[in-house]
């Protein structure tokens, strides 16, 4: 029986091809928020254009919790929101207060959802200091993940 010698150059071809694929869903753009229950990891650029955004939200923990992002006022900085005591709302159905100067937040939907990973589409519509965050209850509380630097779309 003769052996195949097409069979490894093949091979190759087709891992080298799946790597290419797949190192092209990933760029340098995407903006990826992770919780494991201990701290809010953000990984992506930390300034990016006005305009409609990606963002991949990952939660591997079992708590319920979700991703916020508030736009700060004027002359707030990073360090504000690390200052800032996010407590509950007496309310049974309160949610944390947040600060009275990170009240704009901006629309998303979801694009696609699988379990504890889910595609959002932010609209960053507006320049400014961005605060993204990490929320769950039960109990309440607030992980600060990252500040995100909206700037104006380059004109076309």
């Amino acid at each position: 029986m003769k052996k195949k010698v097409v069979e490894k150059p093949v091979m190759a071809l087709a891992l080298l091809l799946l790597a290419i694929g797949a190192s092209a869903c990933r760029s340098d753009d995407d903006i990826i928020i992770t919780f494991d229950g201990n701290e809010c990891v953000f990984s992506g650029p930390s300034e990016v254009e006005t305009g409609t955004h990606m963002i991949t939200v990952k939660n591997t923990t079992e708590l319920t919790g979700w991703m916020r992002i508030c736009r700060a006022d004027e002359g707030k900085v990073w360090q504000d929101i690390l200052d800032f005591e996010f407590t509950p709302d007496p309310n049974p159905e309160g949610d944390l207060f947040w600060p009275t100067w990170c009240q704009e937040f901006p629309t998303s939907s979801v694009a696609n959802a699988d379990a504890n990973h889910v595609l959002h589409e932010y609209k960053l519509l507006n320049e400014g200091q961005y605060f993204v965050i990490w929320e769950k209850n039960k109990p309440e509380g607030a992980w600060p993940c990252a500040p995100l630097t909206v700037r104006k779309a380059a004109a076309e």
